[in-house]
């Protein structure tokens, strides 16, 4: 075989494997929306009655942070709402501190170190979380497990979200990215960490529906 006839064969090997290639990506790209597109809204978790509260006299870490059904009993019981929506692993001061101080930068970091679990694997991504958030160990395990939740089902969708720079938000509505972790992923996170930015009432660099998704009842006073 003639050089010209092989750089002929490889040219055309070369361009099925793209064609190929591309059918995969677009095959999993619509697989992906039609899953999260499908998918029911989380706003439950965030119109919830139910409300976390501090007990400045418990007797353990632990045992500070405290479920009620609502607002009116933490009034009645005289507790301060620290956050709408059930207690979890990120309600403690730590977490919740870091989650304040990081509320224009903490979906940049997060999404870095999905980027590093993606390509490095799994340890890269917990490693990540901890040096360069400093959450907890429980709240990290929280975290490494949406970032693994969102590699696992929103691979595809946020892959292109960051090749084409999505912003956050088109208008009202979130980037694709962050909508396939919101409805395929959030709910489980949310039953996880207990306390996230919205539940706290915190604005971040995600455009958000104040009135639904931002918690309106947290006690601002400092403990």
């Amino acid at each position: 075989m003639t050089s010209s006839r092989k750089n002929n064969v490889y040219f055309k090997l070369f361009n099925l494997l793209v064609v190929s290639l591309t059918i995969f990506v677009q095959v999993n790209l619509k697989r992906e929306e039609s899953l999260y597109r499908n998918a029911e809204s989380t706003i439950s978790g965030y119109t919830s009655s139910a409300v976390c509260t501090y007990n400045d006299v418990g007797d353990s870490e632990n045992n500070d942070f405290i479920t009620l059904q609502n607002s009116e009993e933490a009034k009645v019981k005289g507790l301060e709402i620290v956050h709408c929506g059930e207690c979890g692993q990120c309600t403690n001061d730590n977490d919740i501190t870091i989650m304040k101080k990081t509320n224009e930068t903490l979906t940049k970091t997060t999404t870095r170190c999905a980027l590093r679990g993606l390509f490095l694997g799994a340890k890269q991504a917990e490693s990540c979380v901890k040096e360069q958030i400093g959450f907890t160990q429980n709240c990290s395990t929280c975290w490494n497990e949406n970032i693994q939740c969102t590699l696992e089902k929103c691979v595809f969708t946020c892959l292109k979200s960051q090749i084409f720079r999505e912003p956050n938000n088109n208008g009202k509505y979130l980037n694709s990215c962050l909508e396939c972790d919101e409805k395929l992923c959030g709910s489980s996170f949310l039953s996880c960490a207990g306390a996230n930015r919205r539940r706290l009432g915190i604005q971040t660099d995600i455009q958000r529906d104040e009135s639904t998704e931002v918690c309106g009842l947290v006690d601002k006073t400092e403990k």
